[in-house]
């Protein structure tokens, strides 16, 4: 592994994240930043586990749970490595293969980080130990310290890692002045998490989960979201979405006016068409921080009624059978498959064995997804009329409220956030948000288009399409109308360019597919 870094740039200091965040913060600083750097130099998409309560022995996890992985184990020991270090890391690898094997997937590859040099006898210590572990279970085992994290920081594809966790001071170019060293956390910065109140503009909210949390890419703002009830004046449930400045900058100037006119736009809005509905904008003295309320609308998830992934069974399992059963049908049902069912599978299932575990839906639960998915297509040609997107669709953001289910969007999502390499929810991104090119164009309404089209074919098919191009849903789904499975094959197109040019169409090919599905029966 070669690399260096450029002229006038600093070398890398760990106690920075101890300097940005205090004592209490820094390991979480760490690990953001290892999840970034693993992201960057393999080249895959790294996911930081959050202990909720436990983590499962993981910190940065590239692979999948229900198959291999790779994790990555953070221990900011940026005092030393001594016996207590040692007997940690221990214990955490034995977490990480303890979970492996109560969950059922398979470590590939552990890696320990941590950000110091390891003196003679502990890399005595290391030597042995990895290699006994290694000859025992089969995992390879590597460390990464302080030396070669440095090594991967200077590598060119983790430039913009490096400066923004131990240089965000300044660009990068010829040496200058000294920087100015980063200042610790202020309150506006503290990060929200589940079950915690806040006190914002004289409302008083308490948060349901950790909020999720983005930082720019030069660190001068954080962003964060969550869903809170709002329990003074008046009762509500509301989604708090924050912008706080860390460093005034044009990034951070232009990230706090984004959140304003996202404000202006849901205001002219007025909650048409299950669009969010604007409760207040907050902003602090000296514009340090701004946050946007907005209505919550109250109801399951489309993926907790629909899928993919959450529908009949895991509403009553909460996603684990085994977790359901507590790994043991007998002891769930006593021994009798009619107890738990009453005697009848059809009744438990309601009818549809394939709907139960997550297969292709039966034809009447099809036409209600295409009725709701030609709503939701109305309130994103009503936010494309207005120039705006959305950009996150997902079963997670899509809600279905009242006794007819009727969707709304959780939230605005990305309308009026500027563009950003990387944007949108993982599973349902479209290609131009992964990849930015001269001839691709950026992400827009086509955007919308795509990840809609990929949350009804995932809910319909139970499968989620494919990049290089999807079967048919008819080739699941019996007797699913030719004319809406071809508009989805359009709209999934990774060109944006060949993709249909109006929400409208959508809706229109839903509802005439919604007809089609409710006259006839699958063949």
């Amino acid at each position: 592994m070669s690399g260096g870094f450029g002229a006038g740039e600093h070398p890398v200091d760990f106690a920075a994240h101890r300097q940005r965040r205090g004592e209490a913060g820094a390991r979480e600083d760490f690990e953001q930043m290892l999840t970034d750097l693993v992201s960057a130099v393999t080249g895959k998409d790294a996911i930081p586990v959050r202990a909720n309560p436990g983590d499962w022995g993981i910190d940065v996890l590239v692979g999948d749970l229900d198959g291999r992985v790779t994790i990555w184990q953070a221990k900011y020991f940026i005092n030393g490595f001594g016996e207590s270090q040692q007997r940690q890391v221990r214990e955490s690898f034995g977490s990480a293969r303890k979970y492996a094997r109560e969950k059922g997937y398979t470590i590939e590859r552990w890696v320990l980080c941590v950000p110091c040099e390891l003196d003679a006898p502990t890399v005595r210590w290391w030597q042995r130990w990895s290699h006994e572990r290694r000859a025992e279970t089969g995992v390879a085992i590597e460390l990464w310290d302080a030396g070669g994290l440095r090594r991967r920081l200077a590598l060119p594809e983790a430039a913009t890692v490096r400066r923004s966790y131990y240089d965000p001071y300044r660009p990068a170019g010829p040496a200058g002045p000294a920087p100015v060293p980063p200042a610790p956390y202020g309150p506006a910065e503290v990060p929200w998490r589940g079950g915690e109140e806040l006190c914002l503009g004289g409302d008083r909210y308490l948060l349901h989960d950790d909020a999720a949390e983005t930082f720019a890419p030069d660190r001068s703002w954080v962003s964060r979201e969550a869903t809170a009830d709002r329990v003074e004046p008046a009762a509500a449930r509301v989604r708090l979405h924050r912008v706080a400045v860390l460093r005034d900058t044009p990034d951070a100037a232009g990230a706090r006016e984004a959140l304003r006119d996202r404000a202006a736009l849901l205001s002219a809005l007025a909650g048409a068409r299950g669009l969010p509905r604007l409760l207040g904008l907050r902003e602090e003295p000296g514009a340090a921080a701004v946050t946007l309320v907005t209505e919550s609308p109250a109801g399951p998830r489309w993926r907790e009624v629909f899928g993919p992934g959450g529908g009949p069974l895991d509403r009553p399992t909460g996603g684990s059978f085994d977790r359901f059963t507590g790994g043991s049908f007998d002891r769930l049902t006593g021994g009798s498959f009619d107890r738990l069912t009453g005697g009848s599978f059809d009744r438990f299932t309601g009818g549809s064995f394939d709907r139960f575990t997550g297969g292709p839906l039966d034809r009447l639960t099809v036409a209600d997804v295409l009725a709701k998915a030609a709503r939701l297509a109305d309130a994103l040609a009503e936010l494309h009329r207005r120039g705006h997107s959305h950009r996150m669709l997902s079963p997670d953001t899509i809600v279905l409220t009242g006794r007819a289910y009727e969707p709304a969007l959780r939230d605005a999502g990305l309308a009026a956030w500027p563009v950003r390499p990387g944007e949108g929810p993982e599973e349902y991104r479209a290609p131009e948000q992964v990849r930015a090119g001269p001839r691709l164009p950026r992400p827009g309404p086509h955007t919308d288009l795509h990840q809609l089209a990929a949350v009804v074919y995932h809910t319909v098919t139970g499968h989620p399409p494919l990049p290089g191009g999807s079967p048919p849903v008819r080739a699941t789904v019996r007797g699913f109308p030719a004319a809406a499975d071809e508009l989805l094959a359009r709209c999934l197109d990774a060109d944006p360019r060949r993709r249909p040019g109006r929400a409208g169409a959508l809706a229109a090919a839903f509802r005439e597919g919604r007809r089609e599905l409710s006259r006839g029966e699958f063949s």
